[in-house]
């Protein structure tokens, strides 16, 4: 595997990590992929890098991870079927007990639609309902939760919450 380098901020970043002279570089400078033109730096384990999302890695000790997720609803509704709760769990089996600096982001969106008269309190319910699963699940941390009202997307694409799961560990 390499270390794919998508900015010149990322490349100095990755040399810098590559003589472990720096206790934190933020995620955005070191992202790990499965792909790249750059030979991976030693100091980088790209074994946690995974489907859940991508790796970062500050130190050889401590790991910066970010798991994304997307929860779909039927329309009009706040309401998690088996499905979504399912994926939830997963993504929370995902956090390890020793993970410190957790940061949850959850934001609602609903499908277009003639009337907008509730966009904004739906999209907003959908992403406390996603939020109130992930903290039954076990999840302590910070959470940020928003309603953006109608999304982009048309349908069942439309009716969703996408979720960001942040944390760090150590190795």
């Amino acid at each position: 595997m390499r270390l794919r380098v998508t900015t010149a901020v990322g490349l100095s970043a990755a040399a810098l990590l590559s003589c472990g002279q720096f206790a934190f570089i933020p995620m955005a400078i070191a992202q790990t992929s499965p792909t790249s033109e750059i030979a991976q730096p030693t100091s980088i384990d790209l074994a946690s890098h995974s489907a859940e999302g991508p790796a970062y890695r500050t130190m050889s000790s401590v790991l910066i991870k970010q798991i994304k997720r997307t929860v779909r609803f039927a329309p009009l509704s706040a309401h998690l079927d088996a499905e979504s709760i399912q994926i939830l769990a997963a993504a929370a089996k995902l956090v390890p007990k020793s993970a410190t600096q957790v940061k949850v982001r959850a934001v609602g969106y609903v499908q277009p639609s003639a009337f907008h008269g509730n966009d904004i309190s739906l999209s907003t319910k959908r992403a406390r309902v996603v939020a109130a699963a992930l903290r039954d699940e076990g999840i302590e941390g910070t959470y940020s939760i928003s309603g953006r009202g109608p999304a982009a997307r048309r349908g069942a694409e439309a009716r969703r919450v996408d979720i960001t799961i942040s944390f760090t560990a150590t190795g």
